[in-house]
């Protein structure tokens, strides 16, 4: 196996978040890794899968607002 792996440090740095977050993630088997012994070590290609899993895809720049909220209606409007 040739592919990068990142300690939980690593994986926080490249995320903007708290090392301990990372842990939490890893803890709650949110990120797929690899434990060795008492290390957690993140493939990279989890961390990209990770990301696509995670990732809002932007609405239409040619649609307005005002058209998006007409195809999706708020839950929230419905109270």
């Amino acid at each position: 196996m040739s592919e990068m792996m990142l300690e939980p440090k690593d994986v926080a740095e490249r995320l903007s978040l708290s090392v301990r977050h990372v842990r939490s993630l890893l803890g709650d088997r949110r990120l797929r890794h690899v434990r060795v012994g008492r290390r957690f070590l993140v493939p990279e290609s989890a961390l990209n899968e990770f990301l696509d899993a995670h990732t809002v895809q932007a609405l239409r720049n040619d649609q307005t607002d005002e058209e998006a909220s007409d195809e999706q209606p708020s839950p929230i409007g419905r109270l």
